[in-house]
């Protein structure tokens, strides 16, 4: 009994122990941020260069892109999982070579199965075909001899009413083309104004049902309720994009357009916005040549948790329930 409880204890130990090595993975995959920063350069030749880590490195990601080559390297604990400048291990051909024999000799034999059934069926109906032909000569010779007799074409009618017969159907062949051909002409044009009305028709239709689609996607946008979720689902994705774009930004540009008057205004819309970037990018004119080169850097983290977060509380909440319920009658309203 107490061997029992003691096994049954190591078992509640191990158990425990899983469940916390668990919980502490997802606690760390969830708390622990992942870091990227990118840097790229443009001028003469475009560079780009990334990286992405997690967990002091343990998972660690490298992307550049130098003259119009990629290249990405995964390592785990500092152990190179993926490059792709690794060249392709070639796998041995031995075995590639002694299947195809063994399948060419596999396919022999079954031609020269396939062969031989053949040439006996040949034969059989070469067999039949004999005696079908000597069975149908036979019956030639057995059967009577039928004389032909000569037919007697009798004329009851002279040949005078013959003439005025085909007058009177050419006469009447002309008239029923006449009729037929105006048949033809006035069925066209009946055709051609229905085909006319129906395009109209299907032009007043069709506005009409547009209007009734355009006044009930005015009516679901005017709605107070919906209105509400509109405002509740932007500031969910403000707060997504906020978290997930970069902390730190830094560039350095020089541009030209090779016309003073153009720089000049370029600069002058560039420094409205300044508000916007501020001391982090630094944006110098070139008056006298055409160029755009510069540098920029990039650097920021994402929390899971916090993506999570965000979208647990969009998805539970009663105005995207109800926003999403309103969407899907509108779609089968039209």
């Amino acid at each position: 009994m107490d061997t029992v409880l003691l096994i049954l204890k190591i078992i509640g130990i191990i158990i425990l122990i899983l469940l916390a090595v668990l919980l502490s993975l997802i606690l760390l995959v969830l708390l622990v941020p992942i870091r990227y920063r990118i840097n790229g350069r443009w001028g003469e030749e475009t560079q780009l260069y990334a990286r992405v880590s997690w967990f002091l490195h343990f998972v660690h990601v490298y992307f550049s892109l130098e003259k119009r080559k990629p290249l990405i390297r995964i390592r785990i604990l500092g152990i190179p999982i993926y490059d792709s400048e690794r060249p392709v291990k070639e796998r041995p051909v031995r075995r590639k070579k002694n299947l195809t024999i063994n399948k060419k000799k596999k396919s022999d034999f079954h031609h020269n199965n396939i062969k031989d059934e053949l040439e006996d069926i040949e034969r059989l109906e070469d067999i039949e075909r004999v005696d079908n032909t000597e069975k149908s000569v036979e019956a030639e010779k057995s059967a009577p001899v039928l004389k032909e007799t000569p037919y007697i074409k009798e004329t009851s009618e002279p040949k005078g009413t013959d003439d005025s017969i085909e007058v009177k159907l050419k006469k009447e062949t002309i008239i029923q083309k006449i009729i037929a051909r105006f048949k033809s002409i006035i069925t066209k044009i009946k055709s051609f104004f229905k085909n006319v009305i129906d395009k109209i028709k299907g032009i007043f239709q069709s506005i009409a049902e547009a209007k009734r689609k355009g006044k009930m996607i005015l009516d679901f946008l005017s709605d107070e309720i919906n209105k509400d979720g509109f405002r509740f689902v932007y500031g969910n994705i403000r707060k997504f994009l906020k978290h997930i774009l970069p902390k730190k930004i830094k560039a350095n540009i020089i541009y030209g357009t090779g016309d003073p008057c153009s720089t000049g205004q370029i600069l002058g819309v560039v420094a409205i916005l300044y508000s916007m970037y501020g001391e982090n990018v630094t944006i110098i004119p070139d008056f006298e040549n055409q160029r755009f080169e510069g540098n920029a850097m990039a650097r920021g983290r994402i929390r899971l948790v916090t993506i999570l977060i965000i979208v647990i509380k969009l998805i539970l909440d009663r105005r995207f329930i109800q926003l999403r319920e309103n969407m899907r009658l509108l779609k089968e309203a039209l």
